[in-house]
């Protein structure tokens, strides 16, 4: 009696994918299952709290800051970064100062001091380019201790007040600017001035 061999294919092989797929979507109900009873368990934990010593980052950004420099000095409120860049040896501009601040709304002051061979503020670029923009800039007189200029007001994003004067040969400029907010602009500014110097050579 010869042996005959079943070309019938076995349960497993016909089934393959069917079992295959169900462990696999039962395998994740199981596995979503125990996340969400995780998820729903009270949090047990301890909390310890301790006090720190030493300058809150709010403290530090509220002390003042002094700039001196070759032509200009003046205090500005803590938290700003002072970037530094090239100056030309041949340009008009004698000295440019640009302070960030760390906070948000990305507050800028950039002053700037430059010998362009008279004291009329039209030779400024950043002058004329404020004054034939009517509808941004608001300009209107300025007076501030010994300093008598312009300012000039962007009241749209990014918000800006802007000084220009000219003391000792020079022209100054003096902007500070917020990309959100307008507030507290005006008097950031004031107090800028209030004890703002400038020197000739």
């Amino acid at each position: 009696m010869s042996d005959t061999v079943s070309n019938q294919p076995s349960f497993w092989s016909k089934n393959k994918k069917k079992i295959i797929w169900g462990g696999l979507i039962v395998g994740c109900m199981g596995l979503g299952y125990v996340l969400w009873w995780l998820m729903t368990q009270p949090v047990i934990g301890t909390v310890r709290v301790r006090e720190v010593e030493g300058t809150s980052l709010q403290e530090k950004n509220l002390k003042k800051r002094l700039y001196q420099g070759k032509y200009v000095t003046f205090s500005y409120e803590g938290g700003y970064e002072e970037k530094s860049h090239q100056l030309s040896p041949k340009g008009p501009v004698l000295e440019s100062v640009l302070l960030v601040s760390s906070a948000i709304d990305g507050r800028k002051i950039a002053v700037t001091v430059a010998n362009r061979g008279t004291t009329d503020l039209e030779s400024d670029p950043s002058y004329q380019i404020r004054v034939a923009d009517r509808e941004t800039y608001k300009q209107s007189p300025f007076s501030e201790a010994s300093f008598q200029g312009v300012l000039f007001e962007k009241n749209e994003a990014p918000f800006e007040k802007a000084i220009f004067l000219s003391s000792h040969g020079l022209i100054v400029s003096v902007a500070l600017s917020s990309l959100f907010r307008q507030e507290g602009i005006e008097a950031e500014l004031e107090a800028l001035m209030s004890d703002f110097s400038i020197s000739g050579e």
